[in-house]
């Protein structure tokens, strides 16, 4: 059917004002004198820029980069012009290892230096060492490195003591972060080089058991390391209160992140804890765990969260593990931990005991965390609880600035849930796992 002539204007108009809104591409000079001709690079990343196409590039890795170089002129100016970290992990850089059939596989020194030079603005360096050859790599990149500002060193599960020793009594001046293994040749290592670490600000455990506090100390239970930003450590009791107590006095006014491991299952053990914590008045990262197997929720803890949410005003993330809890107590967790209304992040995980019933349906609601107005990350894990969708009422109002929610329990996914969920104007990111 033959449209009409009103219907071919209507389309005409239609197609101009879409044609208007589409953006054209920057043209070249030469194009420019030509007569309204629109102009495509050959190389779509001209249209970028470099600036553009430097950040893009930057989530190269290394030897993505060495291999990308050769594409073009303009890979080869912008491949390196963000490369500001180099991660060096494993027992040898496999990129800078030459063959050979007659022997082992050996260091190409000559390799390393290209391609040091190759990065010539690296500000950080990330080094794992297991043998004497990740040592003299460590060696040669300070020397050719210029603008080194962070320097972290992990100590391999397999090194030797004295290869350790070595590097702490050489370069502990320059070290901003090391990891250490749970091994006593290291930590002893470690302790006899203390009065170097200028720069240390954090000390990390390489595997799933962390350090004890006693790391920090002499034998003279003396404080060693004095200027930590971030500390993770396994606490073990009463013996090791003394111990926080000194490291708190030290640090109140320094540390920034803590983490105590270890199931903290004793009442005045939690509370004990917990009011050290509380003095660290710049604290803005907190992870801690509970065993409530032994522990009943009373006056007394819920005093010592509202403390510490009243000291610790800049925390801006708080993880918080409690094990065996009773439907009871979760309920009345939620509203102590109001009180840290500066949260950006905040990570619950309820676990309930084996030998309570599973069936009785919690009528549980968010609004007790709706002073945290500012919060933008909110983990829930619910191990074992049954729960209603009322849950998710309202959450749009309780907490508006939400952008990613993940939640795991029974629960299973509904039209109510997504509804509520889908009215939060903010949010990226919605995981719910059932189990």
């Amino acid at each position: 059917m033959n449209r009409t002539i009103a219907e071919e204007v209507m389309t005409a108009e239609e197609d101009t004002v879409c044609h208007s809104l589409v953006k054209k591409p920057k043209m070249s000079s030469t194009a420019m004198t030509a007569a309204d001709e629109e102009y495509y690079p050959h190389d779509s990343f001209d249209r970028y820029g470099d600036d553009l196409c430097g950040l893009i590039l930057s989530y190269l890795s290394s030897s993505d980069c060495f291999r990308f170089e050769c594409l073009s002129a303009q890979w080869r100016r912008l491949v390196y012009k963000s490369a500001h970290s180099l991660v060096i992990y494993g027992k040898e850089p496999n990129s800078c290892l030459k063959k050979d059939d007659s022997k082992p596989r050996a260091m190409n020194w000559k390799t390393l230096q290209v391609m040091v030079k190759k990065l010539p603005i690296i500000t950080s360096i990330y080094i794992e060492i297991n043998t004497k050859t990740t040592e003299k790599v460590l060696e040669q990149l300070l020397i050719e490195c210029h603008n080194l500002a962070a320097i972290h060193v992990t100590f391999g599960d397999t090194i030797d003591g004295q290869i350790a020793d070595q590097i702490l009594d050489k370069y502990g001046h320059q070290l901003t972060a090391v990891s250490l293994p749970k091994s006593n040749d290291v930590i002893k290592a470690f302790n006899s080089h203390s009065e170097s670490y200028t720069r240390l600000q954090e000390i990390i455990h390489c595997n799933t058991v962390p350090l004890k506090l006693s790391v920090l100390f002499n034998d003279h239970n003396e404080l060693l390391v004095k200027d930590l930003t971030r500390f993770t450590f396994d606490y073990t009791g009463d013996q090791d209160l003394p111990l926080l107590q000194t490291f708190v006095d030290h640090y109140s006014h320094r540390l920034k992140s803590i983490q105590v491991h270890r199931y903290l299952t004793d009442k005045m053990e939690v509370l004990d804890v917990l009011t050290q914590l509380s003095k660290l008045e710049v604290l803005n990262e907190l992870k801690i765990y509970v065993n409530f197997k032994k522990i009943s929720i009373t006056k007394t803890f819920t005093d010592c969260l509202k403390q510490l949410s009243t000291k610790c005003r800049r925390l801006k993330s708080f993880r918080f593990y409690m094990y065996d809890i009773r439907d009871t107590e979760m309920t009345q967790i939620l509203p102590s931990i109001s009180g840290f209304k500066r949260l950006r992040e905040l990570q619950l995980m309820f676990s309930k005991p084996n030998t309570e019933s599973h069936e009785n349906c919690l009528d549980f609601s968010l609004k007790s965390l709706s002073p945290l107005k500012r919060m933008t990350h909110l983990w829930l894990t619910f191990g074992g609880f049954a729960l209603n969708e009322t849950l998710f009422d309202s959450i749009d109002t309780h907490l508006p600035r939400l952008q990613t929610l993940k939640f795991t329990s029974s629960l299973e996914i509904s039209a109510g849930i997504e509804e509520s969920v889908h009215k939060l104007p903010k949010l990226r990111r919605f995981e719910l796992q059932t189990k």
